[in-house]
């Protein structure tokens, strides 16, 4: 049975239940090589809710620092509108910064790996997947809580979509032909490599017609009148 934890924060200060969600469910880290993968769509500003806010990740960073992991990543592949602009979408979102120096281009090298397309194999017999996922000791996955049009949510399991790098991702919504398949491609991807751990960013969330949608709600404990985007020089990009 899994476990979850619903802990209130802000943006200003998150750190707090961060480590609350490490010492209650994280892996060991110590010594360990550790993927982090924050839910990055594409290029936008930490105040547009699209990807996982900056604060969530450093503070996710500085706990694995603290906790002697023995090699960071922190890294994505962006959806369609982000495809081959995987640095230029981590800084405007002010990821880069948040990293600490540990970001990374995941999707520059990948690994084949056998799949099906809904039971097909002649469909889809082979995906890339970034390398440096399969090879995490651990995987920390960091999704934003947003709607979306064919997954209705993006969470935890949607999040595991970006460890493919590249046009594949589209190939494979081309082939699913309808929400209900998507789905299931969904956790085919997921089961390639399911994360350790997920610290879900759901502070302020996203409704109506997800992933990228403008219309936003405040979700986790979060008084409306706190301001999501801490740092000014990251969401003035």
């Amino acid at each position: 049975m899994h476990r979850v934890l619903i802990e209130p924060a802000d943006y200003q200060s998150c750190r707090p239940a961060v480590e609350k969600a490490f010492s209650l469910f994280a892996p060991p880290i110590a010594g360990k090589r550790v993927l982090v993968k924050p839910n990055v769509l594409r290029a936008a500003r930490p105040e547009e809710a699209v990807t996982t806010h900056p604060a969530v990740l450093r503070a996710v960073v500085e706990c694995l620092l603290d906790l002697g992991a023995g090699g960071i990543t922190v890294g994505d592949n962006p959806g369609l509108m982000g495809y081959g602009a995987n640095e230029k979408s981590f800084e405007r979102a002010g990821l880069i910064e948040a990293s600490l120096g540990h970001y990374r281009n995941i999707g520059l090298d990948a690994v084949e790996v056998p799949f099906s397309v809904l039971g097909d194999v002649a469909a889809m017999p082979k995906v890339s997947v970034s390398r440096a996922v399969l090879e995490a000791e651990v995987f920390l996955s960091l999704p934003k809580f947003k709607t979306h049009g064919l997954t209705v949510i993006t969470g935890a399991v949607k999040n595991s979509y970006g460890i493919l790098p590249g046009a594949q991702k589209a190939l494979l919504h081309k082939l699913s032909g309808s929400p209900e398949r998507f789905q299931e491609v969904v956790v085919d991807v997921f089961r390639l490599r399911p994360p350790d751990f997920v610290i879900v960013d759901a502070i302020l969330g996203m409704q109506g017609n997800g992933p990228a949608s403008t219309d936003l709600r405040w979700v986790a404990a979060c008084s409306p009148r706190t301001t999501p985007w801490p740092w000014t020089r990251s969401s003035a990009a």
